[in-house]
């Protein structure tokens, strides 16, 4: 009899310990699974773009700002060097100069940000070259993001013997902090050169240009893609009833902005039409244009001439004097005349000047020409 209470006491035991460890065990098992949930969490947000680093550039290829810029070379660990033939030398055209190019990689001299709200990230760097003598010049390199991958996309020789104190991305704006020996200011302080991107160049602005820059976002409001074209259709709408106006141009930074050429007498215009004064422009069935519009720019024309708006180019509107009777063919680009001016939309009063399209711009066009043609 005490040998089966003892058998019993013991299986008792065991069922109990084996209960115990089962009890114990559970919160360890979903405690696991939930750090085995967070773990795949983390590593699926490892997807998300991380920080720009500058290594990721050491090993780049880029133009040969040193000897030629037509050539291109391969950094290794952010540096090249080698050697070009420059002069005569005995008659023995063999390498004979040093030249020398490397990242700056001092944490101020370069930027990662957006561009062009392309959604592609661009990273702004500071590469110096020498190619013999006593200068060092200093090159503002712009490199796009695709992936994991970066290539080079354009430059601007900023100097020679320059201090480069900061570069910096903001609202699109690349600005350069700089002290120039050969351009001190009295008190020997950083000069800053501004630059925007635009149809993979960098185009230097002024003062003026970069604060309206900075402020037309905030006076432009968001706009929809929708309410952008009910917009445009409504506003033209309005402006075509006189029979003066010619051409209208939606601005691309501020939806709620319009240009259009006009005329009055012997007057041609550029005038704008700011929808924004009317906060309910959209349900004004009458809307008092008039009192809506400015004139941007106007000088006299024979009867026979008038303006003809092209297009945005950035900050530029650009225009086009013309015979009233003249008219392209349906798949000619305005852009392709030759005789084309633009107003700064950002500067008041403003001033017609000559406007010249980029190589890339004119390509661009004719490539559309010749597109249209095949169509027709």
């Amino acid at each position: 009899m005490n040998k089966k209470l003892i058998i019993f006491v013991a299986a008792l035991f065991i069922i109990l310990m084996v209960g115990l460890l089962v009890f114990v065990s559970i919160p360890y098992f979903f405690s696991n699974k939930e750090q085995q949930r967070i773990g795949q969490e983390v590593l699926s947000e490892s997807n998300i773009e991380t920080p720009f680093t500058l290594s990721s550039l050491f090993n780049i290829q880029i133009p040969n700002f040193a000897v030629d810029t037509n050539t291109v070379i391969t950094l290794s660990n952010g540096k090249a060097e080698g050697k070009f033939f420059e002069g005569k030398l005995g008659g023995d055209e063999t390498p004979n100069t040093n030249f020398t190019l490397f990242l700056d990689t001092a944490t101020t001299s370069y930027a990662y940000g957006n561009l062009l709200d392309d959604g592609v990230g661009y990273a702004t760097v500071i590469i110096g070259s020498y190619s013999g003598g006593s200068g060092y010049f200093s090159h503002l390199v712009v490199f796009s993001k695709n992936k994991d991958n970066f290539k080079y996309v354009t430059s601007i020789e900023l100097g020679d013997r320059i201090t480069i104190r900061k570069v910096n991305i903001d609202n699109r704006i690349i600005s350069v902090d700089f002290m120039d020996r050969n351009n001190l200011t009295e008190d020997g302080a950083y000069s800053t050169r501004w630059f925007r991107f635009f149809e993979e160049k960098l185009i230097e602005i002024n003062t003026d240009e970069v604060t309206a820059l900075l402020v037309a976002p905030l006076n432009s409001g968001e706009v929809s893609q929708s309410v952008a074209q009910q917009l445009k259709t409504k506003a033209s709408l309005d402006l075509l009833r006189f029979w003066s106006v010619r051409s209208i141009f939606q601005d691309p930074q501020n939806p709620r902005m319009f240009y259009y050429t006009s005329r009055s007498g012997t007057q041609g215009m550029i005038a704008t039409l700011n929808t924004q004064k009317d906060k309910n422009y959209l349900q004004d069935e009458h809307p008092d244009i008039p009192s809506y519009t400015d004139v941007v720019w106007e000088e006299p024309l024979a009867d026979d001439v008038e303006f003809r708006g092209v297009g945005f180019d950035g900050n530029k509107f650009v225009f086009i004097k013309t015979h009233i009777d003249h008219s392209p063919h349906p798949c000619f680009s305005p852009w392709l005349y030759g005789d084309l001016n633009y107003v700064n939309i950002f500067l008041s009063p403003a001033k017609k000047m000559i406007y010249i399209p980029s190589d890339f711009k004119l390509q661009q066009e004719k490539d559309k020409m010749a597109s249209c043609e095949k169509e027709l």
